[in-house]
């Protein structure tokens, strides 16, 4: 569905290793990724910390199964989040807000410098 969205690329998948998720991180320069908060090795927190001082921004959304966490998540760096096994649509909607937070900002950025 995502792949299907204008403007849309999927540039990797990572495995379950946090490692290969950074390197794919640092090798294709996404905008966006969505990650999985039962990602194994560091916690959402420290992975978000890590990844943001790869690309301070990136966009996330992080997929989880416990709909209560989901201000935490936010506060710890996420753009949005998903509850696993919503419909499809509450995925694509989470990527068009986000896509939309770092256009915003990237607009306020190029405002700064002027």
């Amino acid at each position: 569905m995502l792949s299907e969205e204008p403007g849309v690329s999927i540039v990797g998948v990572a495995s379950e290793e946090v490692e290969d998720l950074i390197a794919l991180i640092r090798s294709s320069d996404p905008d966006i990724v969505i990650l999985d908060l039962d990602l194994p090795g560091l916690s959402t927190a420290e992975l978000l910390s890590e990844v943001q001082r790869i690309n301070s921004h990136l966009g996330f959304i992080v997929l989880g199964s416990m709909p209560e966490l989901k201000e935490q998540i936010i506060l710890v760096g996420a753009s949005d989040t998903v509850v696993k096994g919503s419909p499809p649509d509450e995925l694509l909607d989470a990527y068009r807000r986000t896509a939309g937070l770092i256009r915003s900002a990237a607009d306020q950025t190029l405002v700064q410098k002027e």
